[in-house]
């Protein structure tokens, strides 16, 4: 298992603009995922200590069902357990509690895209373009925007608009000085679009 636990979904996860970028955690739901986090990291791949994992990520959901970070380490223990027809379940149920956030609407679009449910990724991926439009027509230029125009760019890409993803991704590439967001953006200008889907799978 090549992941740690808790995963980062998308570069604009640090740019959140939504209600899950403005939620606080529930406390107790924290130190349950917290719990199942350092469970996982002396799991040593063992079965029944994943099961015990998936129980502490669960009890941190239902005490907190805005907690975002718990829905995606449980689509990746999923996806890890080679659960993925459950991840898909549990991604939708994400997407019922964020149905405007981009972090879920692209967790969806992957997962869809995984799983063989073109059409239905299609739907999410649109839905995310059109609230990365949104986001960008307020002030394209504005730094702290970046992240939603690297997001962008990916998601272009991955709706079959590889021309217009690739030429926003090398605007941003050329003028970059981050080496990290520079080697992150070069992923992405040298991936297929199935390379990116399954590079983006939580829990490959």
């Amino acid at each position: 298992m090549k992941h740690s636990l808790l995963l980062v979904c998308i570069l604009s996860s640090t740019f959140s603009f939504g209600q899950s970028g403005k939620h606080r955690p529930d406390p107790v739901a924290k130190i349950y995922l917290d719990s199942a986090t350092a469970k996982y990291n002396r799991s040593g791949g063992e079965l029944v200590l994943l099961k015990e994992v998936g129980d502490l990520v669960d009890k941190a959901l239902k005490k907190d069902t805005l907690f975002m970070d718990a829905w995606v380490n449980k689509i990746t223990l999923q996806n890890q357990l080679g659960q993925s027809d459950a991840a898909l379940k549990t991604t939708r149920k994400m997407v019922r509690v964020f149905p405007k956030e981009a972090d879920a609407l692209y967790v969806s679009g992957i997962m869809e895209y995984h799983t063989g449910h073109r059409k239905e990724a299609l739907v999410s991926l649109n839905k995310l373009l059109k609230i990365d439009n949104a986001i960008l027509g307020k002030n394209e230029n504005d730094p702290k925007l970046k992240g939603v125009l690297i997001n962008k760019g990916i998601v272009l890409m991955l709706l079959d608009r590889q021309g217009e993803g690739r030429i926003l991704l090398e605007r941003i590439f050329d003028a970059e000085q981050d080496p990290y967001v520079k080697s992150y953006i070069g992923f992405y200008l040298n991936s297929t679009k199935e390379q990116i889907i399954e590079d983006r799978v939580p829990g490959r």
